[in-house]
């Protein structure tokens, strides 16, 4: 039942979104959110911004307003359920714009249209008195999706979706029965698939379709957004122009001739496995990138019982002291029995004397390998090769992504911690003669690489990968 007092409003919200955002949620769209708001009707629309755009406000609302008012093509008005879904590469983030929707339909101007509370289990559900839902999903199991109609998807990250060319096509016949509208939300993650997928909504390219829209947004588009600590924000020495004009003006840049490639990146990438305790009869290895002050310290663990090896312990911290440093690399070898290899570039005495207990290998960084070092160039391009070889999978842990996407050879103001912890890890796997004696399981396949360089190549070689990987 409609509460009598809220009847001439929800009239009026069903055309004017303005209206009902300030209305039933309170928030007032800013002008670039009004533009996506009153976008021109298309069977796909692309919204690509920086990170605070408010895009995960925005496409809340649009759910609950088409949940809510069963905003579809005519012709199935006549069907009673409506289904509308908010999907992501992981269940954590799909989670994020189900929860402000349930926060929204929760106040007191909304719950009225709930049919009973939400729910979590078997998946996150909102149910409406007028039959409609609204659902969270993840694309790790594209098998939750068969057989369901959709009238209405976001997908929200989609730039780090791992099987596109599988996903894509599987959601736009879910939406196919009732000719539904497909949304995807999200920051630009270099020219891969969702770039291509961007420009059919562009009217200026050569791919362009009509039954597409695309909007982009900067950082600044919110005014909700303090301009200081934006500014603060450009000026900040760890910022690469190239994660300025990303993160904060949705831009889509171009990594073809970046150090790790979208193919290395994304044979890390899996978005289906967690972080995990340490098992009986594991084998396992951490790399250490140290930083007390200015930048961050990681642990990186890797599971090396079989090949692909698995990112199985992340850690990072900063402005810590000593003692938590040597607590936490304690720590961590006291729950997997680990290899442990740290960056001990002007570091080596001062942490060997704490943890002689562990026995951690410092390996100095340097300009040439020689006794306990390693030239920083050799060992970043075997972790290159490593992930075009897919010798790593990890989970989404966006910090590590983030660092080898924008990674760059001249990286005086980037942050390194993860890449080098990283690096470190599969040093320590390769010296302990895992790469050669690990089990492959049968998702694993040694091929060559298109990506890697002839460097690569040649440097693979001398930490005696080339054998076996089998190199061209």
């Amino acid at each position: 039942m409609i509460p009598k007092k809220f009847k001439e409003a929800l009239i009026r919200g069903r055309s004017d979104l303005e209206f009902f955002f300030r209305f039933f949620l309170k928030t007032q769209p800013h002008p670039a959110q009004l533009k996506w708001l009153n976008s021109p009707p298309t069977n796909q629309k692309i919204l690509a911004t920086g990170n605070r755009w408010g895009k995960s406000i925005v496409q809340a609302g649009k759910l609950l307003h088409r949940c809510i008012y069963k905003i579809r093509d005519d012709n199935f008005n006549h069907i009673n359920d409506y289904i509308g879904c908010n999907l992501s590469i992981t269940s954590d983030q799909a989670n994020i714009i189900f929860s402000h929707a349930e926060q929204f339909a929760r106040s007191e101007v909304l719950n009225w249209c709930l049919d009973g509370n939400p729910v979590r289990k078997p998946f996150p559900i909102i149910r409406f008195g007028n039959g409609a839902e609204l659902w969270a999903r993840s694309t790790e199991r594209p098998q939750n999706l068969w057989g369901h109609v959709f009238d209405f998807v976001n997908f929200d990250e989609p730039a780090f979706e791992k099987h596109p060319q599988e996903i894509i096509p599987l959601i736009r016949t879910r939406l196919l029965d009732r000719n539904g509208e497909l949304n995807f939300s999200g920051t630009p993650n270099g020219r891969n698939w969702y770039f291509d997928e961007f420009r059919r909504g562009l009217k200026d390219s050569d791919s362009f379709n009509p039954d597409c829209y695309s909007q982009t947004g900067k950082t600044s588009d919110n005014p909700y957004i303090s301009t200081v600590a934006l500014k603060r924000l450009f000026n900040q020495d760890f910022m690469s122009e190239d994660q300025i004009r990303q993160h904060l003006d949705g831009e889509f840049i171009d990594f073809s001739n970046a150090p790790f490639s979208d193919k290395a990146i994304m044979n890390l990438l899996q978005p289906s496995l967690e972080l995990e305790e340490a098992k009986e009869d594991h084998l396992y290895v951490t790399g250490w990138d140290i930083a007390l002050k200015v930048d961050f310290s990681v642990g990186i663990t890797l599971d090396v019982t079989t090949i692909p090896f698995k990112v199985v312990a992340f850690q990072r911290f900063s402005n810590v002291g000593w003692q938590v440093l040597y607590d936490s690399m304690r720590a961590r070898h006291n729950q997997y029995n680990d290899i442990c290899y740290f960056d001990a570039t002007g570091l080596a005495q001062h942490i060997e004397e704490h943890l002689e207990d562990i026995a951690p290998n410092p390996i100095m960084i340097s300009k040439s390998t020689g006794p306990n070092s390693i030239g920083k160039s050799e060992l970043l391009v075997a972790l290159i090769y490593a992930l075009e070889q897919n010798y790593i999978n990890s989970p989404f842990i966006k910090p590590m992504i983030e660092e080898l996407r924008f990674y760059r050879w001249d990286d005086t103001k980037l942050r390194t911690d993860c890449v080098i912890a990283l690096a470190m890890a599969f040093l320590a796997a390769k010296e302990a003669g895992f790469c050669n004696r690990a089990y492959r399981d049968q998702s694993f396949q040694a091929a060559p690489s298109t990506g890697a360089s002839s460097e690569a190549g040649a440097i693979a070689g001398k930490f005696g990968l080339r054998g076996e990987m089998q190199i061209a």
